[in-house]
């Protein structure tokens, strides 16, 4: 594993993004035309990069190729079941939430939720987005750097 082949797989999803975003858009281009809709797919597109890390880490992980789908499905449906992706945050008992502020879906989803209430478009109302827009990237680099070190020491043992 180089850094060509993290370039390639990020090629990859964001052409995979972009073709999603170009749907979206075209089908329901009358509803999409605000600054909402922007910082909407701007988050999708930090988020995409972010599932993809972690993809790439548990692809790095498991080591039968067999058992990787099951791993991602269990790993994204769990992150999702307490990141307020199936039920709203505030439904979410507070302790499971906390958790779930180490997961970047909880930042993604976090972004979403404070996009969604937006009608001011000033720094002070956008700080919070880019905050959590961070942290998702942080994630996001967090889970390629540990891939690769996994990657490194399988090599090693292999040797």
């Amino acid at each position: 594993v180089n850094l060509q082949f993290i370039l390639a797989i990020l090629v990859f999803t964001v052409l995979a993004w972009s073709i999603m975003v170009a749907f979206c858009l075209l089908f329901n281009y009358k509803n999409s035309l605000n600054l909402n809709t922007l910082y909407f797919v701007i988050n999708s597109l930090v988020f995409a990069v972010c599932g993809t890390g972690i993809s790439f880490l548990i692809g790095n992980l498991v080591k039968s190729h067999n058992a990787i789908p099951a791993v991602n499905n269990v790993v994204t449906l769990g992150l999702c079941f307490i990141s307020g992706v199936f039920v709203p945050m505030e439904l979410i008992a507070d302790s499971v939430l906390r958790i779930a502020n180490f997961t970047p879906t909880y930042w993604f989803v976090k972004a979403n939720n404070q996009i969604a209430k937006l009608t001011q478009f000033d720094f002070a109302n956008l700080e919070p987005i880019f905050t959590s827009m961070l942290i998702q990237i942080c994630f996001a680099l967090a889970f390629f750097v540990a891939a690769l070190v996994a990657n490194k020491k399988r090599r090693f043992e292999d040797v």
